[in-house]
């Protein structure tokens, strides 16, 4: 046997991709040849599991979930450039790292971002790149005092049923979930601003299907971290003083059952009940009413089933409770 490469053995191990050929002579002096190529194998692609804002770091991260694999060498990352559909090779991750990426460069307050991975084996192919998944970009679109209009770019990526909307008050304070969002729509209006002179911040997320993402470190090391949504950046108002305040400690006010049908008790063991108004997650007001009691029941006939904010107006300030419509 006489290979190209210089071998004589009956077996070549080891090639690489390329074109071979072997002159084989037999114990008569008879020859024959045979050329044959060598194609790659190609790593398969590896999907993205989500992007997502580091609420406080503010960079944009990307996490996928990694093989468990001897022949994968490492990841390259890619970010799509100024031109539409055009993507630049921004990182490159070893296997042995954790499968997530920050962004340091890309400022996830200005704008979305759109980005690919690769796997690269351990002979140096590049497999294909992934489908792309894009990060959601929040702003604040218009306010006034009490209420705040947000919209914000479509995440793209894997499917999903709601956009979560979120709310906190001030740099501490605690998220919270203030509605949800149909997945093809991407605005929302806050009819119910705390108005406390503080800051109030927002941000907007998306569940993963498959529940979390599991970013891990080279096997058999453990977990190393999960992540379960793709959030946006957080954009922030300033709220100012009104002459009535929300309420805070407010488990005086009761509202139940809940969920409920259609009616609901509310009581106040303190001020009385001036009024009750209660909107849907688009903000617009679905129903009204003037009480002036200490107790009353709330019929809210012909609305659909999902969750509504109730706002509960006293001499003393606003409460505000989140009900169940379930039909």
């Amino acid at each position: 046997y006489q290979w190209n490469t210089g071998s004589t053995a009956q077996n070549l191990t080891n090639a690489t991709p390329g074109n071979y050929g072997v002159v084989i002579t037999d114990t008569s002096g008879c020859k024959s040849v045979l050329i044959t190529p060598v194609n790659p194998v190609l790593p398969p692609i590896k999907p993205i599991c989500l992007v997502t804002v580091d609420t406080l770091t503010n960079q944009n991260i990307i996490v996928w979930e990694k093989p468990v694999s001897s022949f994968i060498a490492g990841f390259n990352i890619y970010r799509e450039s100024s031109q539409q559909g055009i993507y630049q090779k921004i990182a490159y991750s070893q296997y042995a790292s954790v499968s997530t990426y920050y962004d340091t460069i890309t400022d996830p307050s200005t704008k979305w971002a759109r980005y690919r991975i690769s796997m690269k084996d351990i002979c140096g192919i590049e497999g294909p790149v992934s489908p792309d998944h894009k990060t959601i970009h929040l702003s604040i679109q218009s306010f006034t005092a009490n209420t705040t209009t947000l919209i914000w770019d479509a995440y793209a990526g894997y499917s999903f049923s709601y956009y979560n909307i979120y709310r906190k008050t001030g740099v501490n304070g605690i998220w919270v979930l203030i509605g949800a969002m149909p997945s093809n729509l991407t605005t929302y209006l806050d009819p119910i601003v705390p108005q406390t002179g503080d800051t109030i911040y927002y941000h907007v997320d998306v569940d993963h299907p498959g529940g979390d993402c599991i970013a891990t470190i080279k096997n058999p090391e453990p977990m190393a971290t999960t992540v379960r949504s793709g959030k946006s950046n957080s954009n922030e108002r300033i709220t100012n003083p009104a002459s009535v305040a929300e309420i805070f400690g407010d488990a005086w006010m009761s509202v139940y059952p809940n969920p409920s049908s259609e009616t609901f008790t509310v009581s106040s063991s303190k001020y009385p009940i001036e009024s009750i108004r209660i909107y849907n997650t688009l903000g617009e007001n679905v129903f009204s009413k003037n009480v002036n009691l200490k107790k009353t029941e709330v019929t809210i006939p012909d609305i659909a089933t999902g969750i509504y904010q109730m706002q509960i107006v006293t001499g003393s300030g606003i409460v505000n409770r989140k009900i169940v419509i379930l039909r």
